[in-house]
């Protein structure tokens, strides 16, 4: 949970299947869909020789290195694992497992580095919330400087207390769309409920639609996939401006006040408060102060360059209610902090290398977590950090890598890169960084003026500029797939010349029709989707777009 799913995820469900083999039973066991989610995040499985005394011990921790919870501790390859398999198999002695362990594929670690008090803050402040408390944390700091990351750190408590953790994030070019950010978390929790099993959607029902009376309507206009929830709402009567505010508000606090319990405290999430609109703000406020409210827990992210000390989040901490609220400043990583970053990713036996790369890295990102993750993937692409097998080691030329000239500036460095994409590529990266994080491919060919497949082919583009090929397979195969069955000889022969390596698919494969986009959904192919990766860069263009003439 809260890391990227990759390649790693297929190892840790070989050792779940090695697991029951061996044993007989599974890891973990339960009719409880979410005890047995929290199980798999944070509890270790039972030693496999406490199950069964015949299985070697040093069998035993093999599969309990596959099953390890963090990815970076299992086995990085199938090669590595199969090495370790053969040794155990001629009855060699084996003293460390995962010694020929590398891919030579450069994955990052994704712990967090010097963020140790500032989670802790975020915990404790979560425990009050699960006794009854209503918190506010205001979590500042400089894009990039990895605010959002922060806080989906706290996704495994809420798991492990049943808690619901819903996020909405507030866009620069939006801002005139009331409640834009709220309406996103709420639609989210909805389509949430509507994955429930009958029983559980049946409680939630009944616990909304007592919550909000005869008057459900107020909640529906704004979220209408909740009516696939609670059923249709009736007409509202109309109501003058003071009088229809009043309602909405205690429609909502009825809202929050169900869903908001010890059995199931409420985690909200707004990004880029500093976007926020006076609605909403006014919505949050109410939320914030009422005192019958509980279990409650909302966390604003701001660039604190980019707000006021008038902006009314502030003013909401100075009420005089039960609120408890804390503010959290982001600081950029340290050079110790980067350093431990390439210790635990590169895993480099010298550790003057290490620190000459720490050095150099620091000195060009400032300390900047998302610059520096973008610097190291720079480095990789372009072949100045490669893994070399004979030496089993990640390799590189630091007075090389300075001599490239690599921006200190995280704008410039990303204007650059994405100056470089095909002119098809920055079309649709324009258009998706002026509509916001989430849409439907639908509304962006329309915007994009070509066909909802031609826009899948460029995205694939944008994903191959990557190097992201799982996604970029996805969009191209799918788009192969429906030219075939089409006969549309002219767009396959266009197709597989520009992409030579799909001559060798077969014609008659059925190819999965969903796309996955992030490590939390599998979509259908025709519906809504999040170009993650195409967002993650638009993002940060989202001030400097003027230059591409948008």
């Amino acid at each position: 949970m809260n890391r990227t799913v990759d390649y790693r995820t297929d190892l840790y469900s070989l050792g779940v299947v090695f697991y029951e083999m061996l044993t007989g039973q599974l890891p973990f066991e339960s009719d409880d869909l979410m005890q047995l989610v929290h199980s798999h995040i944070a509890k270790l499985p039972t030693n496999l020789t406490e199950i069964n005394i015949k299985i070697p011990d040093v069998l035993s921790n093999v599969v309990l290195k596959l099953l390890s919870k963090n990815a970076e501790n299992r086995y990085q390859s199938a090669f590595g694992l199969k090495h370790d398999l053969e040794l155990i198999l001629q009855n060699k002695n084996l003293t460390e497992l995962g010694q020929n362990n590398n891919s030579g594929k450069l994955v990052i670690n994704e712990k967090l580095y010097g963020r140790d008090d500032e989670i802790n803050i975020l915990l404790q402040c979560f425990d009050r919330v699960c006794q009854g408390s209503t918190e506010l944390i205001l979590i500042a700091g400089d894009s990039g400087v990895g605010k959002t990351v922060l806080v989906h750190e706290i996704h495994k408590p809420i798991t492990e207390k049943r808690g619901i953790y819903l996020e909405g994030k507030f866009e620069q070019y939006q801002r005139n769309i009331p409640y834009f950010a709220i309406v996103q978390a709420f639609t989210e929790f909805s389509n949430i409920l509507l994955k429930e099993n009958d029983k559980k959607l049946n409680y939630w029902k009944h616990l909304i639609q007592n919550s909000v009376g005869t008057i459900g309507k107020v909640l529906t206009n704004l979220i209408p996939n909740l009516e696939l929830v609670i059923g249709k709402q009736a007409d509202l009567p109309e109501l003058g401006g003071t009088e229809a505010k009043n309602r909405f508000n205690y429609v909502w606090l009825n809202f929050i006040k169900a869903i908001s319990r010890t059995s199931h405290p409420l985690v909200l999430f707004i990004d880029n408060i500093q976007w926020a609109d006076n609605a909403s703000m006014d919505l949050l406020k109410s939320l914030l102060t009422d005192y019958e409210i509980s279990n409650f827990l909302c966390i604003t992210a701001y660039r604190d360059n980019e707000i006021s000390v008038i902006h009314p989040i502030f003013e909401i901490t100075k009420e005089k209610t039960k609120l408890n609220s804390q503010l959290i400043k982001i600081k950029e990583l340290n050079y110790d902090n980067i350093a431990s970053l390439l210790i635990d990713t590169l895993r480099h036996k010298s550790k003057m290398k290490i620190n000459n790369l720490a050095t150099l890295i620091y000195d060009r990102t400032q300390g900047n977590a998302f610059f520096t993750v973008l610097f190291l993937k720079s480095l990789y692409e372009n072949n100045l950090l490669e893994f070399d097998f004979n030496k089993n080691s990640w390799e590189w030329d630091s007075v090389k890598i300075e001599k490239q000239n690599i921006t200190d500036n995280v704008i410039e460095f990303m204007s650059n890169k994405v100056k470089k994409q095909a002119k098809q590529v920055q079309d649709i990266l324009i258009i998706a960084a002026c509509i916001g994080s989430r849409f439907d491919i639908k509304i962006l060919s329309i915007i994009h003026n070509k066909s909802v497949d031609e826009t899948k082919l460029d995205a694939a583009r944008f994903h191959i500029e990557q190097k992201n090929i799982p996604n970029s397979k996805n969009y191209l195969q799918n788009a192969l797939y429906y030219y075939n069955i089409w006969g549309a000889v002219a767009k396959i022969k266009q197709l597989t010349e520009e992409f030579p390596e799909l001559k060798y698919q077969n014609k008659q494969t059925t190819f999965d029709e969903t796309l996955t986009i992030s490590s939390s959904e599998t979509i259908s192919a025709k519906s809504t989707i999040e170009l993650s990766s195409i967002i993650k860069a638009s993002r940060s263009l989202s001030s400097e777009v003027k230059w591409i003439n948008c």
